[in-house]
């Protein structure tokens, strides 16, 4: 395989060393990451592989739709057109999707675990929530503080919280049927 000799790209404002990309590479990720209240960095970087760490290819210090066009020309710099690209991973920011949609036509958006479950746990604690405001009051004692109960990884339970789950879990709950 050839490999592109390490170089400098800068992007905006910010500048990052690229030390090497697989010519065709065809998956990228994007993600953003808190600098500091309300500043964004947006990083794109080669795929996962097998969960090991990827390299930093490119960084831009914004978050809106025009952040993945900027990475149109130091794309083509590296050697890869967005044409190219056929799967960018990314979180559920509406801004990414439009400029993903607008610059990389022909890739697939796929949205990252991290977020997707984040959504599903935020829409469980909701019901649980709403469940506690409804119900009686022996309801809303055995709801009450389990918010990590609901969060944690079932392997992860101790025995007492894996006790508590499931008799909750039998009561038919709205909340259990959410998780």
């Amino acid at each position: 395989t050839t490999l592109i000799p390490p170089q400098t790209v800068t992007v905006g404002a910010t500048s990052v060393a690229v030390p090497q990309l697989t010519p065709g590479e065809e998956t990228l990720e994007g993600d953003n990451v808190t600098i500091q209240l309300q500043d964004y960095l947006t990083i794109i970087s080669e795929h996962k592989q097998d969960g090991r760490p990827t390299r930093v290819l490119l960084a831009v210090d914004r978050r809106d739709s025009d952040t993945v066009r900027q990475f149109r020309d130091p794309l083509r710099q590296l050697g890869l057109a967005p044409e190219q690209i056929q799967t960018i991973c990314s979180d559920m920011s509406p801004a990414y999707i439009r400029g993903v949609q607008d610059t990389c036509r022909n890739a697939q958006i796929v949205f990252d675990k991290f977020h997707v479950i984040a959504h599903v746990n935020d829409a469980v604690d909701h019901v649980r929530k709403n469940e506690i405001r409804r119900g009686d009051f022996r309801l809303r004692e055995q709801l009450k503080k389990t918010r990590w109960l609901w969060l944690k990884n079932p392997k992860n339970l101790t025995e007492k919280q894996q006790q508590h789950f499931q008799r909750i879990d039998q009561q038919n709950l709205q909340t259990a049927k959410a998780y």
